[in-house]
């Protein structure tokens, strides 16, 4: 499974909410087909780069297991959306309400230790016969698909949600000062750099109205209401011009301005304000390692 993502051209000139709605909902429904089917149990074997669609797709899944090469991320807020194929919902059931914020509103991409490390992959396997060996472990259950995460929010996880929504904003007007630095100094045009934070604006309200979805979805325990909620919040923002402006941009502009971007995008990952990477720590150091030998590593 090699997934890079939906077709955004689908909602970028999408002209209403009920475009963008129906756009999401026939994806949660083709998703939902495939979860709920109680006939059959489905492995996503993943290797190369799983991102945003492709990675919801294997959220749908019974199983994931993936390569050395696999690399996941929920990327949407790049292109000032979330995930909207029921991913908010689906990766917090799997993983947790914290570690899926922190997935989704940082738009980092990980590799497959990492993965495996905080539950989204149930194995890492290098041959097709550590692949065979986990359909058998399967067939024969010895392996268990992941029971739901706890998703209830703890004190501690209220604070590490609010502590989230506030770094969002500090490292914004961070972003904002080195765009001026970089701007004062030469190295990118005045033009450029308001460009590119009109594209960190929509990046900057995606991940803030993905914090609201999830919190949202925590007050109600029926799918089909968070389906709704995930839906609805997507396609109203995917319509506001910020949102508009930073998926085209991406598309767009990024190639037009490639090397400004390639000097922005240094700028901000040397001082740890392009994925929010500090946000990892809120979590994973609860994810213990695991004990088994890196080619056939397996959560039973």
């Amino acid at each position: 499974m090699f997934v890079v993502g939906a077709d955004v051209n689908e909602f970028a000139y999408a002209t209403s909410a009920e475009q963008i709605e129906s756009f999401s909902s026939r994806a949660q429904t083709t998703y939902n087909q495939l979860a709920n089917n109680n006939k059959i149990l489905t492995i996503a074997v993943t290797n190369g780069y799983i991102l945003g669609g492709g990675e919801e797709l294997a959220l749908a899944m019974d199983y994931r297991i993936g390569t050395p090469n696999s690399i996941f991320g929920q990327v949407e807020v790049l292109l000032g959306v979330f995930p909207a194929f029921d991913g908010c919902q689906r990766l917090t059931n799997l993983v947790g309400p914290v570690e899926a914020a922190r997935q989704i509103v940082s738009g980092e991409m990980f590799d497959a230790t990492r993965a495996h490390k905080v539950g989204l992959l149930d194995a890492i396997v290098e041959t097709k016969d550590d692949i065979a060996a986990f359909v058998r472990k399967v067939i024969k259950r010895q392996v268990s698909p992941k029971p739901k995460a706890q998703l209830s929010l703890s004190e501690d996880d209220e604070v590490s949600l609010d502590r989230l929504r506030e770094m969002v904003d500090e490292i914004f007007q961070k972003q904002v000062a080195v765009l001026s630095d970089l701007e004062k100094s030469q190295s990118i045009t005045s033009d450029q750099s308001f460009n590119i934070c009109k594209w960190l604006v929509g990046v900057k309200n995606a991940r803030l109205v993905a914090l609201d979805v999830i919190t949202a979805q925590l007050k109600t325990d029926h799918p089909t209401k968070k389906s709704k909620i995930e839906r609805e919040a997507f396609a109203k923002l995917a319509l506001t011009p910020e949102a508009k402006f930073a998926t085209q941009f991406w598309l767009l502009e990024k190639k037009k301005y490639a090397k400004e971007h390639e000097i922005v995008n240094d700028a901000l990952i040397k001082q740890n304000l392009f994925y929010i990477p500090a946000i990892v720590k809120l979590q994973a150091t609860t994810v213990e390692e695991p004990d088994q030998a890196p080619s056939m590593r397996l959560r039973e």
